[in-house]
């Protein structure tokens, strides 16, 4: 038994360093050919400003953004190194025309995007090791990290210099650091729940919902876990230990907060920024509440609301009741979305609202009436449930039903599943209260919850499985057979979208409907068209997508007024995202006499040259002669 433990757990290495390596050989694929919206202004502008700022001790100036993308600053600035002043790539020749240096663009582009790729891989070791801490079980710990590291939407992000490239790793390793405190309370999981918590916040601040998310994660412990188990004395003292470790982990988190972003010692009001989310919202001051209350409660009451609602949910069997609703709640959510979609795919609510709009309750005279809640909700899930694999889609509905019809007996990381779910409940509807419509780049944090979520739902099906295969009678062989075909089909919904990762969509969503816009890709391929023709270095174009410009070797406008009015535009370089933009306002360029005139060339079917991202006829990039 013992050599056969040690074989399993030797297999289990050798299956990480694999996954890690197949996340760093398709993360390598196409990574400096493309250009994404807004990333020319981390690698221009802000990354160079956070190290000048902290060589030249100009504290006020390391807040760099609103975002505040300070980690995208630390790790994509080892790039600085190579590339010292990558603005330097562009040659403006006035206001509105510029070329570039085309044979800088591939070399920034690996400078200031391969530390992201490769922190990120080496951050999976990390997340197996917690998730196994976790999870007490190290097939969920592999199968959650191939779910994780073979996921496109995660390798797309990963390669894009942008603050939601680390966020999604920093946020998913707190969460677990923090569940870990809470299963294995050690001191050096307090140090790593503040220490991820504090990346997470550096990076964006939409992880301040994990703030209310581990206060209420800790209520849920102390009522499902910690006063069943216990007498009342030492439940107490438990729950005293593990509020002092929460406070603790905050208090830590300031001080990383305040190292890696010193502007806070300048203006402390900072910090309420981050905790609130980056907005006036009351999301700090509800944590505070809330924790204020807990504390009052236990310091002295001697926790008589805690064990109340305890015994009140112990009676009523109402935990049980909410861990289904909100299975239950999810999974009509995700399948609704799935069926929906595919036999209606003019379903009018995705028709009416746009998939990029910023704002779902913005204009009603154009997007008509309000989305009810339900819609709204709706919304909100669509690009997550579009753009996980098939096998994390699969598993982690196998998960939703198991929480519902499975024998309570026989349910396994109860308290995981409900904080987990939780979680994705809160996320959603954070959104709809600040009226923010998601994008798959908004709902980032969600996908390896999701892929750690689908990996218990796979190991909890694991005796169903081995009932239908019992001519298998190895433990270890069916586990390498489980193995093998995650890899498969996970590797399979990679090569389908490469290498266009970040616009993945599962099979589900038909083929005339998106999720995300280009995101960048297309720009390079029709950038190397242009670059063949006669006379390249001559040729002008206008181009709603600022990525061609980069790679293009003649010149370049983007701009949707001339300023001088004097240059001749040779070709159009168009994408679905501009001629939804274009379309909309062209009246106020087009009236104008040195306003670009494009919607001719939108309405325009015949292109010399055209690409589809993903074979979606609604998402491509394509390039049209001027008249």
């Amino acid at each position: 038994m013992h050599s056969t433990k040690k074989e399993e757990t030797l297999i289990v290495k050798l299956l990480l360093v694999a996954t890690v390596a197949l996340f760093f050989i398709f993360g390598s694929i196409h990574l400096t050919k493309f250009i994404t919206a807004d990333e020319h202004y981390w690698t221009d502008e802000r990354v160079p400003q956070y190290w000048n700022a902290i060589e030249n001790f100009k504290l006020k100036k390391t807040l760099i953004n609103d975002k505040p993308g300070i980690t995208i600053a630390m790790i994509s600035g080892i790039g600085l190194l190579f590339e010292k002043n990558p603005a330097d790539r562009m040659i403006r020749i006035d206001a509105d025309l510029k070329t570039f240096d085309t044979s800088k663009t591939e070399r920034i582009n690996l400078a200031f995007r391969l530390p992201i790729l490769i922190f990120n891989g080496l951050l999976l070791f990390y997340l197996f090791w917690i998730i196994k801490k976790v999870a007490g079980n190290e097939w969920i710990a592999i199968w959650s990290t191939i779910l994780i590291a073979l996921s496109p939407i995660l390798i797309g992000i990963s390669q894009i210099v942008n603050p939601d490239a680390l966020l999604w790793s920093f946020s998913l390793a707190a969460i677990l650091s923090y569940l870990a405190l809470l299963k294995h309370p050690e001191r050096k999981y307090i140090f790593l729940s503040s220490f991820f918590l504090a990346m997470s916040l550096l990076a964006k601040y939409v992880s301040s919902i994990l703030i209310p998310f581990f206060i209420l994660t800790l209520t849920l412990w102390i009522v499902f876990k910690v006063i069943p188990a216990h007498n009342r004395i030492t439940a107490l003292k438990i729950i005293r230990k593990n509020l002092y470790s929460l406070s603790y982990i905050i208090f830590i988190t300031i001080i990383f907060l305040s190292i890696f972003l010193p502007a806070i010692w300048l203006n402390p009001s900072i910090l309420q920024v981050i905790f609130s989310g980056g907005g006036s919202e009351p999301l700090c001051l509800i944590s505070v509440l809330a924790l204020i209350f807990i504390f009052t409660d236990i310091l002295l009451l001697k926790g008589k609301v805690l064990f109340l609602i305890q015994s009140f949910s112990n009676k009523g069997r109402y935990l049980e009741f909410a861990k289904k609703i909100i299975s239950f709640f999810i999974l009509i959510l995700f399948t609704t979305l799935m069926l929906g979609r595919f036999f209606y795919p003019d379903w009018n609510l995705f028709e009416r609202i746009p998939f990029d709009l910023k704002d779902p309750t913005s204009n009603p005279d154009l997007y008509g009436p309000y989305p009810t809640l339900l819609e709204m909700f709706l919304l909100q899930a669509n690009p997550l449930v579009f753009s996980l694999t098939p096998i994390t889609l699969l598993l982690f509905l196998i998960l939703l039903g198991q929480q519902l019809f499975m024998k309570e007996s026989r349910r396994e990381w109860e308290f995981e599943i409900l904080s987990l779910l939780t979680l994705i409940l809160l996320y959603l509807s954070a959104l709809i209260f600040f009226d923010v419509l998601a994008i798959p780049r908004y709902l980032i944090m969600l996908y390896p919850t999701i892929a750690f979520l689908a990996a218990i739902g796979l190991w909890r099906s694991k005796s169903f499985l081995k009932e239908k295969l019992s001519f298998i009678k190895s433990n270890l062989i069916f586990n390498i057979i489980i193995t093998s075909i995650i890899i498969t089909f996970s590797l399979i919904s990679l090569f389908l979208i490469r290498p266009f990762y970040f616009n993945y969509t599962n099979f589900v969503l038909p083929k005339n409907n998106l999720i995300s816009s280009a995101w960048g890709y297309g720009g390079y391929e029709a950038a190397e068209y242009l670059n063949t023709l006669p006379d390249a270095k001559n040729i002008t174009i206008w181009t709603d997508y600022h990525g061609v410009c980069e790679f293009f070797i003649g010149k370049c406008i983007t701009d949707y007024i001339m300023e001088t009015g004097k240059y001749s535009i040779d070709y159009f370089v168009l994408t679905n995202r501009g001629r939804i933009r274009y379309l909309k306002s062209h009246i106020k360029w087009e009236n104008k006499p040195t306003g670009i005139k494009a919607a001719p060339y939108y309405n325009n079917s015949n292109s010399l040259w055209k690409l589809e991202i993903d074979e979606h006829p609604t998402n491509y990039i394509r390039i049209l002669k001027a008249n």
